[in-house]
């Protein structure tokens, strides 16, 4: 297909085309590779290619590098993280581009220059990247990714926090930071589809990457990798601009306006189906992020406010607490009757005693016949059964057999809105501190 090209450099340097190369070839194999679901329906394709591909790594690192990796099964919604699988592929991804650009640098020596490669290169990270601030930026503003503090969360004390936990019930307290975030990242998405304000999309792109980055490093998120490689993609993108940059902002120099002619096909037809694929993508796009988001509110059951919660939700201050007909007292030395009882999602229920442990349980509710079905994660297969019983707006009563025990317990519903944390909100003003 014949092509008008778009202005490029003059003159490659044998450095750049030995980055280019590398570059091209990593970021490309990055994209296959590396588990990812924010190309809509590619994990169907990729998911079991990289589950049988697994094979390969795990072999790798067993006669190679004389480690054992367990074994990494990826489904849709599970985009990798820092596992040792996870760096491994990583590692390979770079060492299998580094083996490229070796060969290629030998056959393509004679190459004048890659203004071509490098302008449609820029387009499909600026894609790539756009994709993802719209899968997590939708993420943020339907509160998938940051919902409201759990029940749970709000029953852990701080310091039983893991670093991850904590940083996400920071993000998910407010609703409006977590409007004010992905609107950032929708806006740098938006900008990143167009040449004329790709600069602005990727610049913001990198404000908000550093911020990312800094926090999945320091609080121990788990997508260290995606997150690094995403900001690597965002300074790339500005490649171009880089003597704009530093005239700007460090030598006061002059800033020309940078030539945005596209690469055009000869043929009028050509560019125009061009174009039309591109926003059919866009709006696809879009589309999609938003069926995906709707969809994972219904599942996860807590994305919102408004999302349906489970039967019996809510948490509950055990009143009275009787096993085998003896009624015991709330001490503290207990380790066997109740202090809190909370349901938060469906499905399972949680058991705060005395001693301040928790206990998890699979906890299924009939509400026609007014009896739940009760197991422990570790044995799924013998379950016991509870009558419970609302005997007022507030007040719940869960009777029957408990293990090898009969038990009646008497609670009362708790007001979250009894929780600072819930019940504060904002203040313009503050004539000191509030800092509990």
């Amino acid at each position: 297909m014949t092509t008008v090209s778009a202005p490029g450099y003059a003159h490659w340097s044998l450095p750049q085309k030995i980055a280019l190369r590398f570059f091209f070839i990593f970021f490309v194999l990055y994209i296959i590779f590396v588990p990812s679901d924010v190309l809509p329906l590619y994990g169907k394709v990729f998911y079991p290619f990289i589950n049988y591909f697994q094979g390969f790594i795990a072999w790798a690192a067993k006669n190679i590098l004389h480690i054992v990796i367990s074994p990494v099964t990826r489904g849709l919604g599970d985009s990798g993280g820092d596992s040792t699988f996870d760096y491994l592929l990583y590692l390979f991804v770079i060492i299998l581009s580094v083996a490229a650009t070796i060969i290629w640098s030998y056959t393509g020596r004679k190459t004048a220059d890659y203004n071509k490669l490098f302008y449609w290169l820029l387009v499909v990270l600026r894609y790539f990247v756009a994709f993802t601030m719209i899968l997590f930026g939708s993420a943020k503003v339907f509160r998938v990714q940051f919902p409201e503090p759990t029940i749970g969360r709000l029953m852990e004390r701080v310091g039983d926090m893991s670093p991850m936990g904590l940083a996400w019930t920071y993000f998910s307290y407010s609703h409006a930071f977590n409007y004010f975030t992905g609107t950032a990242e929708l806006l740098c998405a938006g900008l990143l589809f167009f040449r004329r304000t790709t600069r602005l999309g990727a610049t913001i792109g990198v404000v908000l990457l550093v911020n990312v980055v800094a926090i999945n490093y320091c609080f121990d998120v788990c997508v260290k990798i995606s997150s690094t490689t995403l900001l690597l993609m965002c300074f790339f993108i500005l490649i171009p601009d880089r003597g704009r940059f530093l005239n700007f902002f460090f030598r006061n120099g002059e800033v020309l306006p940078a030539d945005l002619s596209p690469h055009r096909f000869t043929e009028k037809w050509k560019n125009v189906t061009l174009t039309g694929i591109k926003y059919v993508l866009i709006l696809y796009l879009l589309y999609w992020a938003y069926g995906l988001m709707e969809e994972q509110t219904a599942t996860y059951g807590y994305g919102g406010p408004n999302a349906k919660k489970p039967p019996l939700y809510g948490l509950y201050q055990i009143e009275t607490f009787i096993i085998n007909r003896d009624t015991l007292k709330p001490l503290t030395t207990d380790i066997t009757r109740w202090s809190k009882f909370w349901i938060n999602r469906p499905g399972a229920a949680a058991v705060k005693l005395m001693n301040d442990s928790i206990k998890v349980y699979n906890f299924k509710p009939d509400t026609l016949k007014h009896i739940v079905a009760v197991s422990t994660h570790a044995d799924t297969a013998h379950q016991f059964y509870l009558h419970y019983t609302i005997q007022k707006p507030n007040v719940m009563v869960l009777q029957g057999q408990w293990k090898h025990d009969s038990i009646y317990v008497r609670m009362h519903k708790i007001d979250l809105n009894s929780f600072r944390l819930i019940s504060r909100g904002f203040h313009m003003i503050n004539e000191v501190p509030y800092n509990k």
